[in-house]
């Protein structure tokens, strides 16, 4: 009864979205609107025998997972090191041109086309040690390299996936190993963007496919790909400098050109990153009167999208300073290593900030602060957030404020103590509802911006 009754809320709920109920994905009923893919790892252009896949039940034909995932509705995503040029090419010079113009994806596209006879969405990686094919080809790289911009390439190819199926069974083990990395990091953006609003974000499986040994029947088992998402801010501070996006050992003159260069789309993230922190603090630290103070914190102003043009500018400046060149008939790679964790953590920064403005939008944009209204719009996102305390400390604050009462002591700490209530700071409006006075913003966004100090 109760599978029966869950069912019929599904069905009510997906109908709700526009969608409808389908058995056709993995024998799992599910909404049509949800847009899936299955992503795995190229290892070559041929050689891979046509097989059937049993997939929970279902039989899925094709030389490839993702291709044969292709027929029950996801879109084919397949991750192609750029070491394939070895295999696509004649010469090391048609390769390195291709890669200097930026036309491996469109090469490596027609080929899977040509010998797979299917269609799918080409993600080039950044290649990782030596190859040989028609010609050599050295790439001396970073796994942190082929993480950040496959995770970085992910936000576009894989936008508005709600389900993720990871097939790591073919290609070079450390792409499978990249793919994993990359994938986890989208996960979390996923949950992170919605946090706020208790939404779920992307579900991902890994693919367990047994080693294809010719033709035949395969069983494949999926395993839930789980990556948690806290309300944390990803970044530690934002006192990070252009040149520390770059790991790698660089001279005075290359890391003051560099900086240089880094500067401009540095500073425009670092701006939009400021209002997501002190967004996040103000709830993380039961302050929620700042949210209703442009002043104090203006989330209009902070676009998230802006904030991730910036990040790629920067990563893309860096991956400018590649050195490709081709001696002996031999291609050579070489590039600088990038800190991935800053881009990462930039990067989930900025997905956190899109749900903050979201609840600020729906909640909090253009309303008083009226202490009944604090109660219910915070009281709520504490729940989903799992700051019970925040809420009843909340609820505490707001009647002594409303009493009449005042705090003594040091004002830092009282300010934070009491759901950021002092009585010197608040003006209580004709109808009731409270605001910070104009001249205690700047003091408060100093707070908010960094507590512990």
């Amino acid at each position: 009864m109760f599978l029966a009754n869950f069912k019929v809320l599904e069905m009510k709920v997906c109908r709700a979205q526009g969608g409808r109920v389908s058995n056709s994905f993995f024998g799992r009923s599910r909404c049509e609107r949800v847009k899936r893919a299955a992503v795995g790892v190229l290892g070559r252009f041929d050689g891979y025998a046509e097989v059937v896949y049993e997939v929970e039940g279902r039989e899925y034909r094709g030389r490839l997972l993702p291709l044969a995932l292709a027929a029950g509705g996801a879109e084919a995503v397949l991750v192609a090191p750029e070491s394939l040029a070895v295999l696509a090419f004649g010469s090391a010079e048609e390769a390195a041109e291709a890669l200097e113009r930026g036309e491996l994806g469109k090469v490596f596209s027609e080929r899977v086309e040509s010998a797979f006879g299917a269609r799918a969405r080409v993600v080039v990686a950044q290649a990782l040690g030596g190859y040989r094919g028609a010609f050599e080809a050295s790439f001396e790289n970073h796994f942190d390299n082929v993480v950040a911009h496959l995770f970085l390439d992910f936000l576009g190819a894989l936008e508005g996936c709600g389900e993720l199926v990871l097939d790591v069974s073919t290609g070079l083990n450390v792409y499978a190993a990249a793919l994993l990395e990359a994938a986890r990091a989208f996960v979390v953006r996923s949950k992170l963007r919605r946090i706020l609003q208790g939404g779920a974000g992307v579900r991902a499986w890994i693919a367990a496919v047994p080693p294809v040994l010719g033709g035949g029947r395969y069983s494949v088992g999926l395993y839930d790909f789980t990556s948690k998402a806290f309300f944390e801010f990803p970044l530690r501070d934002l006192e990070f400098k252009p040149e520390d996006f770059v790991l790698s050992p660089l001279s005075g003159e290359e890391k003051e050109e560099l900086g240089e260069r880094l500067r401009g789309p540095v500073e425009r993230l670092k701006r939009v990153l400021a209002e997501a922190r002190v967004a996040f603090n103000a709830l993380k630290y039961n302050a929620p009167l700042a949210l209703y103070h442009e002043e104090i914190v203006n989330l209009k102003a902070a676009d998230p999208a802006a904030g991730l043009e910036a990040l790629r500018s920067i990563a893309a400046e860096v991956e400018r300073r590649r050195r490709v060149a081709v001696e002996g008939g031999k291609l050579s790679v070489r590039r600088l290593r990038l800190n991935r964790a800053l881009v990462v953590n930039a990067a989930l920064a900025l997905a956190l900030l899109e749900s903050l403005r979201e609840f600020h939008s729906a909640g909090v944009a253009g309303a008083e602060a009226t202490p009944s209204g604090l109660l219910e719009v915070f009281g709520k996102v504490y729940g989903l957030l799992g700051l019970g305390l925040n809420a009843r400390f909340l609820a505490r604050d707001v009647a002594e404020l409303t009493s009449g009462e005042g705090f003594l002591g040091d004002a830092k700490r009282n300010f934070f103590a009491h759901s950021g209530f002092l009585s010197a700071m608040i003006e209580v409006r004709p109808g009731g509802s409270v605001a910070y006075r104009r001249s205690a913003a700047p003091l408060v966004r100093k707070w908010l911006y960094d507590p512990e100090t």
